[in-house]
């Protein structure tokens, strides 16, 4: 079976966004890119894409890759937290901070995730974060993945492209 790479978008992330297409084309027939159909992205709410992402992981969890973009990793962290002891993923792919600065309207993104530890056990070490080296948050958000997750840190200069994004997704792909 060919792995899954599901696309958890940044806020107001769209699908016909360069990145997006460039990764698509870039896994070839190595994985498919799964676009779930994520609620208002324009005003995206936690208790809406927590469920929608996790709902991803019925079907072949060790088979599937979570990419996220921005607001996308903190989406991802809520539907791994909440996932039953013992369950494996494929990994995450966490493009961005841990901390996106949010409207005042979102500040339930904020909230800390319980569960981490599930995350963490989920994972397994399967996670490569990529993080602009030049924001204010990158140390501590470093810190956060590599205590918090395991996660292997990327630090680029400027916001991660598609090229950074795929050789991310190669490391977790050949670990499968």
């Amino acid at each position: 079976m060919v792995p899954r790479v599901v696309l958890i978008p940044r806020h107001g992330g769209t699908p016909d966004e360069p990145l997006v297409a460039a990764v698509a084309a870039g896994l070839g027939p190595r994985a498919r890119l799964v676009q779930p159909a994520f609620l208002r992205p324009e005003a995206p709410r936690i208790d809406e894409w927590a469920p929608i992402a996790r709902a991803q992981l019925w079907e072949r969890p060790r088979e599937t890759i979570f990419l996220g973009l921005g607001l996308g990793c903190r989406a991802a962290l809520h539907a791994l937290s909440a996932l039953r002891p013992g369950i494996a993923v494929g990994g995450l792919v966490a493009v961005g901070g841990w901390h996106e600065p949010l409207p005042a309207t979102m500040s339930a993104w904020d909230a800390p995730i319980s569960g981490l530890e599930r995350a963490r056990s989920a994972l397994g070490g399967r996670c490569v974060a990529l993080l602009d080296a030049h924001a204010p948050t990158a140390e501590a958000d470093a810190g956060r993945w590599e205590t918090l997750l395991g996660g292997q840190v990327r630090r680029v200069s400027g916001p991660p492209g598609a090229e950074e994004v795929l050789a991310a997704a190669t490391v977790l792909l050949d670990r499968m």
